[in-house]
């Protein structure tokens, strides 16, 4: 499975806990108007109707690699219990820049920084990740599996860190610190070559409140996003942008 099936699975995984179906009491244990198949064939069966994998609703077969598919399109209703906050993701209080230009406060509102506790005690910030929703963030699997660190905190809010409080002009909001409930990396995830190198970290407490310095990122879910050129990207985070060079604040 890569990294696509993952995020696929992960749509699904979402539909999952915001409702709950009656199965058929079949082998398949899909609904009436659903059908067993295989997520390429379903994939391919959405992209025709021009649906989303979102309209998928639950694995079925014993988990097999099969979905329940619907058999024919219909109208997706809106549900008030979605995990991802789709009217409230992507925004971004600061104006776009680029070229390795030191970001901004509230630029990148969904970073967060994954806080390991060392051997010696110590706590460092080794990773960072994205705040997809209120209570989820999405890293690299790598970032779980640090020798001699043990995953402990998530700190969202966070612009430069060497400084206790961020002020330039103005001040930002105080950063907020999570303690980890659970990780779980990608199961066919390599160490020695990185492959499948994603994972998921629920925090024990949701965000209460998004701020113009909090604010999850929108994941793109939909099936018709792949093959796209001329597509620009943007990276952010805390990393080195210079040879043996710690950099300050964050930066894509």
């Amino acid at each position: 499975m890569d990294v696509t099936d993952f995020l696929l699975l992960l749509s699904v995984f979402f539909k999952l806990a915001m409702q709950t179906t009656s199965a058929k009491e079949e082998d398949s244990g899909c609904v009436d108007g659903m059908s067993c198949m295989s997520l390429a064939e379903c994939s391919a069966q959405l992209r025709s109707w021009q649906q989303n994998e979102s309209d998928i609703l639950f694995r079925c077969n014993y988990g097999k690699q099969k979905v329940c598919c619907p058999l024919s399109p219909r109208t997706r209703e809106k549900s008030n219990m979605d995990l991802l906050p789709n009217e409230k993701c992507g925004l971004t209080s600061a104006s776009k820049i680029s070229s390795g230009h030191n970001a901004t406060f509230g630029q990148f509102p969904w970073m967060a920084l994954l806080g390991s506790r060392l051997s010696n005690g110590g706590l460092r910030f080794i990773c960072g990740g994205t705040l997809i929703s209120d209570q989820y963030i999405l890293t690299a699997a790598h970032c779980l599996h640090i020798v001699n660190a043990t995953l402990e905190i998530i700190r969202l809010g966070e612009h430069n860190l060497d400084t206790v409080e961020d002020c330039e002009d103005y001040c930002s909001d105080p950063v907020q610190d999570y303690q980890v409930e659970m990780a779980v990396s990608h199961k066919e995830f390599d160490i020695h070559n990185l492959k499948n190198d994603i994972a998921l970290i629920r925090l024990h407490t949701k965000v209460p409140q998004y701020t113009d310095y909090i604010r999850p990122i929108c994941l793109p879910f939909g099936i018709n996003i792949t093959g796209e050129e001329e597509t620009k990207y943007q990276i952010a985070g805390w990393g080195k942008t210079d040879f043996c060079k710690k950099q300050e604040g964050k930066r894509f």
